[in-house]
């Protein structure tokens, strides 16, 4: 379905909505329980969609495409040619940085990230 847009397109116009509303009945659920900080992850996020919109803030991660490539081979068990093949296929990412609130390097060991991380998230009110 990848690499079909069509396909892509169909697909996501499926997924999409129902993800939205998941999203809505969780955020819901734990403002009702009093929770102050709610995080998710996806590459596509940004300030241009409804969903994005209604962030409070956006975390960028960025990592290497070399990086990106050797993670995904590990952790999908997929050659490097298809790994870039989902790298391009999230090229408009890259366009999401100039929107983010900040801007994490993942260029590291995980130690080393979740140092990063816990810099920025010390710095939001919640």
């Amino acid at each position: 379905v990848f690499n079909n847009k069509k396909d892509l397109d169909m697909l996501n116009s499926i997924v999409h909505p129902e993800l939205n509303k998941k999203i809505i009945l969780i955020c819901n659920n734990l403002k009702k329980a009093k929770k102050k900080l709610v995080v998710f992850e996806g590459a596509l996020i940004s300030r241009d969609t409804k969903f994005g919109s209604s962030l409070d803030y956006i975390l960028y991660i960025q990592a290497p495409n070399k990086i990106l490539n050797t993670r995904i081979v590990k952790r999908d068990k997929i050659d490097e040619k298809n790994a870039e093949k989902l790298i391009l296929m999230q090229k408009k990412v890259k366009n999401n940085k100039k929107n983010a609130d900040f801007i994490i390097r993942n260029d590291s060991n995980i130690k080393e990230f979740n140092s990063r991380l816990n810099f920025v998230l010390d710095k939001l009110p919640y």
